[in-house]
């Protein structure tokens, strides 16, 4: 069974969206993110190295988000998504959610919200 990190919430001003407009003028995104790895060293060691750093994690993401600009909500998580594979080892599956308060689709809507799962092992396949 694996353990679960969550970041949630996090938010971000960043240039993204099929319009030309969001991408010159920016837009609101909101990004959760649950993390799944085996966490009992780090439980057992009480040791930072043990485990996958949220600081380290939040600056991933962030990365991706803040230097470079997508048409889709999609592909903004499918970088994230590598991005983290990468970096972090100990991680076998990621569940990241994007959402864009407010979006601009004629009529009221709080949000738009985009959620994908992906193992390691979906990764390593899309890889070769």
């Amino acid at each position: 069974m694996l353990d679960r990190i969550s970041l949630k919430n996090m938010k971000f001003y960043a240039y993204h969206g099929h319009e030309e407009e969001e991408r010159n003028n920016g837009i609101n995104l909101e990004i959760d993110i649950d993390l799944y790895a085996d966490l009992s060293k780090a439980m057992f060691s009480d040791n930072l190295k043990e485990t996958a750093d949220y600081r380290k994690i939040y600056a991933a993401v962030k990365e991706e988000v803040m230097n470079n600009k997508f048409m889709l909500l999609e592909k903004i998580m499918d970088r994230i998504i590598i991005s983290l594979f990468d970096k972090f080892r100990e991680i076998e599956a990621i569940r990241t959610s994007v959402r864009k308060p407010t979006p601009s689709l004629g009529g009221v809507v709080e949000s738009v919200e985009v959620t994908v799962y992906r193992n390691r092992n979906m990764y390593i396949e899309r890889q070769k």
